[in-house]
C-alpha cells in the first residue's frame, strides 16, 4: 500500500514538473524557436502524464483493451522527443510536415487497435518503435558529425552551440524506454515509480544544456534550407 501511495506522489510530482516547466517556456516573451518547441513537447508530455492519472481511480484501467490503449497513446511521446532532437541540430528542421509524417505511424496503430483490439497491433508498434528509435539514433551521429564539422568551420567559441551532451541525453533516453517496457509487461508500483523518475531526471537534464543552447548564426541550416522566426503557436 505503501508503494502504491508513494508512486501516486511521485506521478503527481512529475505530472505538474512537465505543465508547469512547459508553460513557462511556451509563453515566455521572445523564446526562441528551440525554447518554444521544447515547451510544447513538455506540454505534450504533462497532458499524456495527467491522462493516466485521470483513469487510475477508474475501474475500466484493469481492462486489458483498455490499458494497452493507454500504453499506445503514451508511445507517440517518442516522436515528440525526436522531434526536439532534430530541431535541435537544425534550426527549422521541425515542420509541420515533419510532425504528421512523424505521429502517423503511432496516431494510425492507436486507431487500428482501438478498432480493431489486435495484439498484432500492439506488438507491431512496440517493434516499430525500436526500429524507428534505432534508426533515428544512427541519423543523428552523422548530423552531429557534420553539426560540428559546420560550427569548427565558422566559429572559434562553440561552448554553448555544440551538441555533445546529447549522447548522455539519448543513452538515458534509451535506458528509460527500457525501463518503460519493462514496466508495461511487468507492471509494478516500484517499476513504475523509477520510471517515473527517470522520466523527470531525463528531461531535467535535457532543459539543463537546452536552455543555454545557442543557435548558430549562419544563413542556412544543414538541410539547406533558410533559418526561421521563432516558433509562433496561437493558443
Amino acid at each position: 500500500m505503501l508503494d502504491e501511495r508513494l508512486f501516486y506522489f511521485i506521478h503527481g510530482v512529475v505530472t505538474m514538473y512537465f505543465l508547469m516547466a512547459g508553460w513557462s517556456r511556451f509563453r515566455q516573451p521572445d523564446a526562441s524557436r528551440l525554447k518554444r518547441l521544447c515547451g510544447c513537447i513538455l506540454l505534450f508530455w504533462g497532458v499524456l502524464e495527467l491522462k493516466d492519472i485521470s483513469f487510475y481511480s477508474a475501474i475500466l484501467i484493469r481492462d486489458n483493451f483498455l490499458s494497452n490503449l493507454l500504453i499506445l497513446i503514451d508511445m507517440t511521446a517518442i516522436p515528440a522527443c525526436i522531434l526536439f532532437v532534430g530541431e535541435l541540430i537544425s534550426a527549422g528542421w521541425c515542420t509541420t510536415k515533419r510532425v504528421l509524417g512523424h505521429l502517423f505511424p503511432f496516431l494510425l496503430a492507436v486507431v487500428l487497435y482501438a478498432i480493431t483490439k489486435s495484439i498484432w497491433v500492439y506488438n507491431g508498434l512496440f517493434i516499430y518503435a525500436t526500429i524507428y528509435q534505432v534508426a533515428f539514433i544512427i541519423y543523428i551521429y552523422f548530423a552531429v558529425k557534420r553539426y560540428h564539422r559546420m560550427l569548427n568551420e565558422n566559429y572559434s567559441n562553440v561552448e554553448y552551440m555544440h551538441v555533445n551532451w546529447l549522447v548522455e541525453v539519448i543513452v538515458m533516453l534509451v535506458f528509460t524506454f527500457i525501463v518503460w517496457t519493462f514496466s508495461c509487461q511487468y507492471s509494478s508500483w516500484i517499476v513504475d515509480s523509477c520510471y517515473q523518475l527517470l522520466l523527470m531526471a531525463l528531461w531535467i537534464l535535457v532543459l539543463h544544456h537546452a536552455d543555454r543552447q545557442q543557435t548558430p548564426s549562419v544563413p542556412e541550416t544543414l538541410d539547406g534550407g533558410q533559418i526561421p522566426p521563432p516558433l509562433k503557436i496561437a493558443l
